[in-house]
């Protein structure tokens, strides 16, 4: 089973983007990206558990055994250089993936750029979206905008991907940040101008997490910015990491 979807397009970059999409999401959201990345960074995205080509596995419900499941591929692949973009629960899982792999002794992304998501050490809201009652959480999905619109539509494609979501957002709600030093790589907070879900002062809290440089950026659109236009983002993370080659 692949848990990290590489390209088929023959390549040879200068530096690879390991993507992680938020909860519910699928290595669709960066299906252009290398589009628009052109030559000389890679970007190679994450399936998780329970979905695609793993299907038949039983999903994740912990951030960190997200993060020991995808150091356990990186130890495998060993693509480098790299840098990381998780977007929402994506950032949550590349926060740990880093303290995972500086346990491990393993090498360290040039940059994490945290998308959409609070700060680890910015608790999580009280409310439980995964304990939900299905017509509630149904609801919610929709208000959020992340789900694809066929998927209400269709009974079948509702129950599989309810559970899904269910387990991401039960991995989200329930995670605990454990002090750690700070993280030996700069780290880019980025948020949508328009994003209900978090504050710029949850991004600007990214900025305690690493010994290195730290910027914050406001894009335009909503929570799901990567997916709604992502030639803004696609840009800046370019021009972040072509400093970095």
């Amino acid at each position: 089973m692949r848990f990290i979807r590489f390209s088929h397009r023959p390549a040879h970059p200068s530096l690879w983007l390991l993507c992680l999409p938020y909860a519910g999401g699928s290595p669709s959201m960066f299906a252009e990206w290398n589009g628009l990345l052109g030559p000389g960074i890679e970007a190679i995205s994450v399936e998780f558990p329970a979905r695609g080509q793993q299907m038949g596995e039983k999903p994740l419900v912990t951030i960190r055994a997200m993060a020991r499941r995808l150091a356990d591929a990186f130890e495998r692949h060993q693509f480098e250089p790299f840098a990381v973009y998780g977007h929402s629960m994506g950032a949550l899982v590349g926060y740990e993936f880093c303290i995972e792999l500086r346990r491990r002794g393993l090498p360290f992304p040039r940059i994490l750029f945290a998308a959409a998501h609070r700060s680890p050490v910015k608790p999580y809201p009280a409310r439980k979206l995964h304990a939900l009652e299905t017509d509630q959480l149904v609801e919610v999905l929709r208000k959020m905008g992340g789900t694809p619109h066929d998927v209400f539509s269709d009974a079948e494609l509702l129950d599989y991907h309810l559970p899904l979501i269910r387990a991401d957002l039960k991995a989200c709600e329930t995670y605990v940040h454990l002090p750690a030093s700070p993280l030996p790589c700069d780290i880019v907070g980025i948020r949508g101008a328009h994003d209900r879900e978090v504050s710029e002062e949850d991004i600007a809290a990214w900025g305690s997490l690493t010994a290195r440089d730290f910027q914050l950026h406001t894009l335009p659109g909503d929570h799901f910015f990567a997916k709604s236009d992502a030639e803004p983002l696609v840009t800046l993370l370019k021009g972040a990491l072509f400093e970095k080659v």
